[in-house]
């Protein structure tokens, strides 16, 4: 063992672009992180449940729900923010960590036994992380040592050791490896050893931590077959990785074809997805996956019933299809009934169920929209995630930008601007 050494009416079926994002589980800079190639946080989840839908909420007079704008923290520039269930959690470039929002389950991580925090807070301790993810009711990291740490509920294990929740970050135990990066689902987790080999832990029941086995555990498992991870992403019920070869594999629940290999039946194993492309990398969501392929398209399989696959339809699909349009990214994150990504060009497109604000208007409509301080503003990060409650934020220069269910508003969607007070003093 590796001890460790430091549905509405609100559906777009097709790309929408997106002014004053927000409602995106995900940012992280493109310069920052580079290595990882991976977005920060892929799994969010929602408050009715990892299977239940959330309720459409109000909007503004126009119809819009409004952007919210936040201060990054007074100790540097955020270099990655990742959301869950109404709570986020980031990075500065100095590597500490912060969070805010929800706290039940201290799944912000800051040692105190708050409800709920509109201000960013510090995580507890003196760590210094290379990768946040936050997940539904959890969150876990990477030091620049490659030590994982989680936090937050822990009822199936998702944490990684023998707690039942923990305020403050835990290190997970027997971790067999240094990690590179880590993923936090629904109620499993999952990481990269800087070897490339793939670990998960939580529930398993699923087949999600494709070890060969629908069981639970609360402690690294390896994933089986001899596969060399660049990323890998923890969904609800499951995951997918895309290979140093740019192989795309997916395993656990396969239902409405999430897996992408043609059928629904699911895998205990990673499999690969039908074919014949190659990935960069892949984000796993409610019960859908989307990923972009090395020639810069995406590609989306699994659930479409909200048009959340781009294709221009609303029904599911086993095997990926084309994203519809020219546009070239460089990221793409799925939320739970909608996807959002980075094009090339440094523009954010959105599509799917926008009911609930995540692409800043409700009803949404297939539309060019531009940035949050005008025509030409180009965004550094943008992410979608939630399970039911969505979230999502995107990243234009020194500020980030989220509206929907909030994870720094008390009210489940706030309708005018608020700002993040600066990190808190431990």
């Amino acid at each position: 063992m590796w001890t460790g050494s430091s549905i509405y009416s609100g559906l777009a079926a097709v790309p929408a672009a997106i002014r004053n994002t927000s409602h995106l589980s995900l940012i992280v800079r493109p310069s920052s992180l580079s290595g990882l190639a991976t977005l920060v946080l892929i799994g969010c989840t929602g408050g009715n449940g990892p299977d239940r839908e959330a309720d459409p909420g109000p909007t503004g007079a126009d119809g819009l729900v409004a952007p919210v704008a936040g201060y990054l923290p007074t100790s540097g520039e955020a270099e990655s923010i990742s959301v869950g269930e109404r709570f986020a959690c980031g990075l500065d470039r100095e590597g500490k960590g912060f969070c805010w929002g929800r706290n039940e389950y201290g799944q912000l991580g800051i040692g105190k036994s708050l409800s709920f925090s509109g201000e960013l807070q510090p995580i507890a301790g003196n760590h210094r992380f290379r990768a946040i993810s936050a997940g539904w009711r959890h969150a876990c990291a990477v030091t620049v040592g490659g030590v994982a740490y989680c936090w937050g509920e822990n009822y199936d294990g998702q944490l990684g050791n023998r707690f039942a929740y923990s305020y403050v970050p835990v290190p997970v135990e027997n971790q067999p490896a240094p990690f590179l990066s880590v993923s936090a689902g629904v109620v499993h987790t999952c990481a990269v050893a800087i070897s490339g080999e793939g670990y998960c832990w939580g529930n398993g029941r699923d087949g999600q931590l494709g070890n060969g086995l629908a069981f639970s555990h609360r402690s690294p498992s390896m994933l089986a077959g001899q596969h060399t991870f660049r990323s890998i992403s923890a969904g609800a019920r499951h995951t997918c990785g895309v290979t140093v070869d740019g192989v795309a594999l997916c395993w656990g629940h396969g239902s409405a074809g999430r897996l992408g290999t043609g059928f629904a039946q699911g895998r205990l194993t990673p499999t690969e997805v039908v074919g014949d492309l190659t990935f960069h990398s892949v984000s796993a969501g409610l019960a859908h996956t989307c990923g972009v392929a090395t020639t810069g398209q995406a590609y989306c399989w699994g659930d479409g019933a909200s048009g959340q696959l781009g294709d221009g339809q609303s029904r599911n699909r086993s095997v990926p299809v084309h994203v519809v349009g020219d546009d070239r990214y460089q990221s793409v994150s799925v939320g739970p009934r909608h996807t959002c990504a980075l094009t090339a060009t440094e523009s954010v497109h959105c599509w799917g169920n926008g009911s609930d604000g995540e692409f800043g208007r409700w009803p949404t409509v297939p539309q060019h929209i531009p940035g949050p301080r005008g025509p030409g503003d180009q965004a550094l990060t943008v992410g979608a995630g939630g399970h039911g409650h969505a979230s999502s934020c995107g990243r234009w220069a020194e500020e980030f930008f989220c509206w929907g269910y909030l994870p720094f508003h008390r009210s489940d969607r706030a309708l005018e601007p608020t700002r993040i007070g600066p990190v808190q003093a431990e």
